[in-house]
């Protein structure tokens, strides 16, 4: 059985496909691509003829069969090809280090304010009670830190586990190229099939040379990688946060605040004497903050190990069903296959 291949020098010109339409069409980039159908032996002279015309010398005639004998009996050496490739077909799994996780690479921006700063307090202990309140509530709490820590972990799976939860024909998908690989093998093998055999020895649908396996969304490994942002506050990283002890808790950051006060008058006392009073006052809440968010920063990078890993263990979960799937596809294919021969 003879096939053309067409290299990646094609500049799309069209005479091949102006001329041999039955074994030559364009792709969505206006390039040939060869039709899968087996070249008949009449047609091979102007085959030939076409391959030594072509201005950029981008096609070839090769020899493609796969099976030994004709009828029948050659399909079963093709349904042997594809057992073979069904059960060496293997996904090489990632490691950490494809997925690694760097907490510099991502930026904390949005740093919070505080609008009571230079609010004015009757005592000092007032204004310390009042920063140590807007500390907590906007930096402190798993409402203030879930949504930094989450915009990082959003970023990190976009970047780095995108091309495994997508699940289409686009060459940004992880999935994309086997299935691909996997159509490119059923068409050979479709078109052998009807080179060696009549359509009276075995009737073989078109749409078996079909092939697309995906996951679907709610299947439990696209939900592990799509979800993997939901591990931003489960990670570790507060943990790890925390257990510096006196030196990341909330007295530590308020303690890092200037507290002081102004005189200012109060009106007029006992026998005229002017009165006056302290209005206490906290600053340098954004100081406080910065080193706060540099301290989680430093937490991030040390358990970044721990999420690479966790990013690499879920990856290959999915790759391990993903790999599971196509093989049963395959042999599906060779079910049908075998069943045509019958």
């Amino acid at each position: 059985m003879k096939k053309i291949v067409i290299s990646e020098k094609c500049s799309g010109c069209g005479l091949c496909v102006m001329n041999h339409g039955k074994y030559i069409q364009e792709d969505a980039n206006g390039n040939a691509i060869f039709t899968n159908r087996a070249v008949e032996n009449d047609d091979l002279p102007s085959l030939e003829q076409m391959v030594n015309d072509c201005p950029e010398k981008a096609m070839s005639i090769m020899e493609a069969g796969n099976a030994k004998k004709s009828g029948k009996e050659g399909v079963k050496d093709l349904i042997e090809v594809l057992k073979k490739k069904r059960d060496a077909f293997s996904i090489k799994k990632v490691s950490a280090k494809d997925l690694i996780f760097k907490g510099e690479d991502y930026e904390i921006a949005v740093i919070p304010f505080s609008s009571k700063e230079y609010s004015r307090y009757s005592s000092e202990s007032q204004a310390k009670s009042a920063a140590r309140e807007e500390f907590r509530r906007l930096c402190y709490v798993e409402s203030a830190y879930r949504p930094i820590l989450k915009k990082i972990f959003v970023e990190y799976k976009v970047r780095m586990l995108k091309p495994y939860y997508t699940c289409e024909d686009i060459e940004s998908s992880a999935y994309f190229l086997y299935n691909k690989e996997m159509r490119q093998l059923l068409e050979d093998i479709y078109a052998e099939v009807k080179y060696i055999c009549s359509e009276e020895e075995i009737s073989l649908s078109d749409t078996w040379k079909n092939f697309s396996v995906y996951f679907n969304k709610k299947d439990f490994e696209m939900y592990m990688l799509e979800a993997f942002d939901e591990r931003s506050t489960s990670s570790g990283i507060i943990a790890d946060f925390k257990s510096s002890g006196q030196y990341t808790s909330l007295d530590w950051y308020v303690d890092r605040m200037d507290f002081d006060y102004d005189e200012v008058y109060a009106g007029e006392g006992l026998f005229g004497r002017t009165k006056y009073k302290n209005e206490w006052y906290f600053s340098g809440f954004a100081s406080s903050v910065k080193e706060y968010i540099a301290d989680l920063k430093s937490s991030i990078n040390s358990v970044s190990d721990d999420i690479s890993d966790a990013a690499a263990e879920s990856v290959n979960i999915a790759l391990g069903e993903f790999e599971k799937k196509v093989k049963e596809k395959l042999g599906e294919k060779i079910i049908e296959l075998e069943r045509a021969t019958l």
